[in-house]
């Protein structure tokens, strides 16, 4: 892969995007696998955007400070959601033939 691309957090998918675009270690989901991704996982994904959009147009009214730690760690909670959902947890060794040994 190209040094000037980010790869879609799908190890089975081949797309990039530009890096150019995002902060350095930022990680992208392309459309395609974003649409294969739960549908739960986008509607809190998409709910979070939200409220940290509106968050952020109160801080920048004079007067009110908020804290954003919370949005932050909600936000980090969904993405390592998703990203599981794209790369599941290897199954151990030998345990295909132990279900197949039980249930035949």
């Amino acid at each position: 892969m190209k040094p000037d691309r980010i790869p879609c957090i799908n190890p089975r998918c081949g797309r990039t995007a530009p890096a150019a675009k995002y902060p350095a270690g930022w990680e992208i989901v392309c459309h395609k696998c974003w649409k294969m991704a739960p549908p739960s996982l986008v509607k809190r994904h998409r709910q979070l955007s939200k409220r940290r959009r509106k968050i952020d147009r109160l801080i920048r009214m004079p007067g009110l400070g908020f804290r954003t730690n919370a949005i932050d760690r909600l936000q980090h909670a969904n993405w390592c959601a998703i990203r599981v959902c794209f790369n599941p947890v290897d199954r151990p060794e030998g345990l295909d033939a132990f279900i197949e040994e039980v249930f035949s």
